[in-house]
């Protein structure tokens, strides 16, 4: 077999004359060495990639020469990728070649561009590229916090839920709401993740007729914000609880709970602490704290420009990266009006406000600022990774309808050019039944099993690594359930032993997990059994390279003047030669007809007749290529694999049994050692 040879390399060379780039000009000399290649005259296609990336080079098609051609100073070299991929395997086919190669997939770039690129225009519906991950992921699982609105907002986002007050002071259907730094424009609305068990908040605490407001949060609730409204001195603060009923932590509370603002009106005095021992993380600090504190001023003079107010800080607990407010910024100008016009407390679309200055970055005047951070709030957890996830989704669905996985035609080309029954043009082997893609890259859930089983046949002679053990998991889990014999420990055992599958160091991993999955049934009872019973038939039903047809059988290739043998011959399937030739039998086909054998078992020694009604049924030539019932056709490649096939049982007309093999596109029989196995087609 002749195939086409790629390159994923270029031979590259320092031009005589750096104008002169077209064919004919001479070089000087090979091309400068490669960080990769390390060798004058030879670039590899990444580093390539590299030159152009790093050069804004456009390459230059020559259609005729079907190359790529680079030049950059006095350098030059032509090369292929995607575009002449398609013109050389183009060339291939009408050449009839056998296929086409490459010199070497280790040439390509990290992502295996070029190796992607080739087997689309090879048509290759099977692609298996190194894994790039491992079997498992580290996933975040978040825990959002509850938030303040901006001011304009409608409302809460989708997913969220309006908080109501729960204080002694609150009235009926009335809700957490906040005007602070809005100034007229709008107010803000506290919202909590409807994915979390939801806290219960209020406003404390304001006097039943004004005066000095009393902010400290009840035992068991957190701040979340505050205001001044109605307070003659002091403010009111909206608190929330940190724990259910059962005293288990509240997941949208859990930041608020690891916080905690120092003591006002005294500002530059406060310290943060919790439980009694001060905090080392001094998160931000801020004139007004979370929104209504008042601190005391600084310094004060005859013009506003001069004052400056005492901030209070803010202290969390940072010592666990999956629990802190990270990424933080002031924002000011996230708002109607142009910036500087006047401030907004405002905070950018997933951001959550922990902090509002209506004095710093002169926000005095009008409105205020947010103190915006992001709530890292998550737990972990160990998952597949994306990759072995998908193969699990193909399994789960594909075991409980399993299909034919045949994307290439590969097994049924091979067996039908061993038999001379096509020619290297017929394409007649490449229709397939169409199936509903679903997942990444279009593929089937048969198409992405099958590459999972040629990964797990790979892998077969190998030393396990996580991601073989990812795979066989992958498949063992949901096989197991329809198929026991097909879990990796037993194929795998069933394929390492030459005596009962020696096929396997023939056809490879790719046509052995075609076959397989294509043979669901077959496979599983072959792997799991270790003793067939058969019925020995007379030698003379027996034929050419021990496959046989009864004298009924017109599709049977070949001719004979041997009683038993049909006569005629399949060009390709669906294609059956019907010239005129005398044809034992044929006529009879299609009628009710008593068919005696003379077979011989441990029971009949000396030999029994058996009479068997045979049945009209359909010839495999009026079928279309298409047809479903060819995936339930075998081809038996060696003598020892006469047992695939499931083996039924039938009662004789005197009460005696017998057993025959069942197939239900075929009535033959196969010689297995020097006996005859007696095939039945069901009617």
């Amino acid at each position: 077999m002749v195939v086409l040879g790629l390159a994923f390399y270029a031979r590259a060379y320092t031009l005589k004359d750096p104008s002169c780039t077209e064919p004919q000009c001479q070089y000087a000399s090979g091309s400068k060495k490669g960080p990769c290649s390390n060798e004058a005259g030879i670039l590899l296609n990444s580093e390539i990639d590299d030159i152009v990336k790093k050069k804004s080079l456009v390459p230059k098609s020559w259609e005729k020469e079907t190359v790529k051609m680079l030049h950059w100073d006095d350098q030059w070299l032509t090369y292929d990728d995607a575009d002449t991929f398609k013109l050389k395997t183009k060339f291939a086919r009408k050449r009839c070649l056998g296929g086409v190669m490459v010199w070497a997939i280790s040439h390509d770039t990290k992502e295996a561009k070029y190796t992607k690129a080739l087997a689309a225009a090879a048509n290759r519906k099977i692609l298996l590229l190194p894994s790039t991950e491992g079997p498992e992921q580290e996933v975040k699982i978040p825990h959002p916090q509850c938030k303040w609105t901006n001011c304009l907002d409608g409302g809460c986002p989708s997913g969220w839920q309006l908080m109501k007050r729960s204080d002694e002071h609150a009235r009926s259907d009335e809700w957490m709401f906040d005007n602070s730094g809005c100034d007229g424009a709008g107010i803000h609305r506290l919202c909590c993740p409807s994915s979390e068990t939801l806290p219960t908040c209020g406003w404390y605490t304001l006097p039943k007729r004004g005066g000095k407001c009393d902010s400290k949060c009840p035992d068991g609730t957190q701040e979340v914000g505050s205001n001044s409204n109605y307070c003659d001195s002091g403010y009111q603060a909206a608190c929330c609880t940190t724990s259910d009923s059962d005293k288990k932590p509240l997941r949208a509370m859990e930041l608020y709970e690891g916080c905690e603002w120092s003591d006002a009106p005294m500002c530059d005095l406060g310290k943060c602490t919790f439980a009694g021992s001060a905090w080392p993380t001094e998160l931000v600090v801020s004139a007004t704290g979370s929104g209504g504190a008042i601190c005391n001023m600084r310094s004060a003079g005859w013009e506003a420009s001069t004052w400056q107010v005492q901030e209070r800080k803010y202290c969390c607990d940072t010592k666990t990266n999956s629990r802190k407010w990270s990424n933080c910024k002031w924002e000011k100008s996230l708002g109607l009006g142009s910036a500087g016009a006047r401030c907004y407390p405002n905070c950018p679309e997933g951001k959550t406000r922990v902090a509002m200055d209506g004095w710093g970055d002169d926000c005095k005047t009008s409105g205020a600022r947010a103190y915006c951070c992001d709530a890292d709030n998550y737990d972990t957890e160990t998952r597949p990774s994306d990759e072995i996830q998908k193969y699990r989704d193909a399994m789960k669905a594909w075991v409980e309808s399993p299909t034919c996985p045949r994307g290439t035609g590969g097994l049924q080309r091979r067996y039908l050019l061993e038999r001379g029954l096509i020619s290297r043009e017929d394409k007649s082997h490449l229709l397939t039944r169409q199936q509903t893609p679903i997942g990444g890259n279009g593929m089937t859930n048969a198409e992405r099993v099958l590459q999972l089983l040629i990964l797990i046949l790979q892998a077969i002679y190998q030393t396990p690594t996580d991601m073989s053990k990812a795979y066989n998991s992958a498949w063992d889990d949901f096989i197991k359930t329809k198929h026991e014999g097909l879990q990796t420990v037993p194929m795998k055992s069933f394929l390492t032993d030459k005596s009962r599958y020696p096929a396997f160091d023939l056809e490879g991993p790719e046509i052995t997990a075609e076959r397989f999955a294509c043979e669901l049934d077959v496979t599983d009872a072959l792997i799991r059994r270790t003793q067939v019973t058969v019925v020995i038939c007379d030698a003379e039903m027996c034929g050419i390279d021990g496959l046989c047809f009864d004298s009924f059988d017109e599709d049977a290739p070949g001719t004979s003047d041997k009683r038993g043998m049909g006569f005629g011959s399949v060009k390709a399937r669906g294609t059956l030669d019907t010239s005129p030739a005398e044809h034992h039998g044929a006529l009879e086909k299609r009628d009710n007809m008593d068919v005696e054998f003379e077979c011989v078992d441990s029971a009949n020694p000396n030999g029994k007749k058996i009479k068997w009604r045979k049945r009209p049924w359909t010839s495999a030539g009026q079928w279309d290529n298409n047809n479903p019932i060819y995936d339930n056709a075998l081809t038996h490649m060696f003598e020892v694999h006469c047992s695939m096939t499931n083996l039924r049982v039938s009662q004789l007309p005197d009460g005696e049994y017998y057993a025959s093999k069942s197939i239900p596109t075929l009535s033959a029989c196969y010689r297995c050692s020097s006996s005859c196995m007696i095939i039945i087609a069901d009617p």
